[in-house]
């Protein structure tokens, strides 16, 4: 079984919802230097996967994962997105990786 799942927690996740969940495990791994089991229980004890359990998920996706591994890392309430660097390690993150599965 892998580390990451997330279907055992949320059964009804569609695969975008998934895709998302991954990426924000990868941006924690990669943007706050935490392994990947570290990043995972950071994701699943968050207040995202705890909103994510009562609301459609859907909602989730009008912000880039980078956004989401910030508000982890940072607080839900933080303005993280003043700081230049890591704005520009999001734009980075954008140009590089987001490209979230199109429904069928």
């Amino acid at each position: 079984m892998s580390i990451l799942d997330f279907r055992r927690l949320l059964p009804e996740l569609d695969k975008t919802t998934e895709w998302f969940l991954e990426e924000i495990v990868y941006c924690l791994e990669r943007y706050a230097s935490m392994n990947k089991e570290e990043a995972y229980k950071a994701l699943v004890t968050s207040r995202l996967m705890e909103l994510l359990t009562k609301d459609n998920p859907t909602w989730m996706w009008r912000e880039p994962a980078f956004h989401w591994a910030m508000c982890i890392v940072y607080g839900f309430d933080s303005y993280w997105w003043h700081d230049t660097n890591l704005w520009a390690l999001h734009n980075q993150y954008v140009k590089e990786r987001h490209h979230p599965p199109m429904k069928s």
